[in-house]
């Protein structure tokens, strides 16, 4: 359990988590295996990461949020929603072969470890990633599998989210 600055009582704590991820470097964002660096505040404050390998989520879905503070577990609730995603990302922005994509990840906090042991609670998960690709000599954009997307500028990515914690 975390106790309150200053106090000396093991009084559970309440309130919303809050994870943000560093920027990603080009390799990362063009990585199969991408991984989020992620800074959490809230209840409990701690650093993490989260690992894209284990695919697109889906309803039912278990998976461990690992921090410095311990654990949580969580359940995926409902249909990701997806804005651009795979292989029809969404046009941000034709004229300069700009393109994007974004997902948003309902879940149910069902426990944890360490500081985060009798954790219940619900969360979002937002994640963004955007890229410009090279132009054809048609002057339409290269979507092909086998173009990758330009350096500049830098393709970016984001995992961020949000958790209603109770008995932290």
């Amino acid at each position: 359990m975390v106790t309150a600055a200053g106090c000396g009582s093991s009084t559970p704590k309440s309130g919303t988590e809050v994870f943000t991820s560093k920027p990603l470097t080009y390799a990362q964002l063009m990585s199969n295996n991408t991984v989020f660096q992620l800074d959490y505040t809230g209840p409990v404050k701690a650093t993490g990461t989260f690992n894209t390998s284990a695919g697109p989520p889906a309803p039912g879905q278990h998976h461990t949020f690992k921090t410095s503070a311990g654990n949580i577990y969580a359940v995926v609730t409902s249909v990701p929603i997806n804005t651009g995603a795979g292989n029809a990302p969404a046009v941000i922005n034709a004229a300069a072969c700009r393109y994007g994509g974004h997902t948003v990840v309902h879940f149910r906090v069902t426990g944890g470890t360490s500081n985060f042991k009798n954790a219940k609670g619900t969360g979002t998960v937002n994640s963004n990633f955007g890229f410009t690709v090279a132009k054809l000599k048609s002057g339409k954009c290269n979507l092909s599998q086998n173009s990758p997307p330009l350096h500049t500028p830098a393709p970016t990515g984001s995992f961020d989210g949000s958790m209603n914690l109770s008995k932290v």
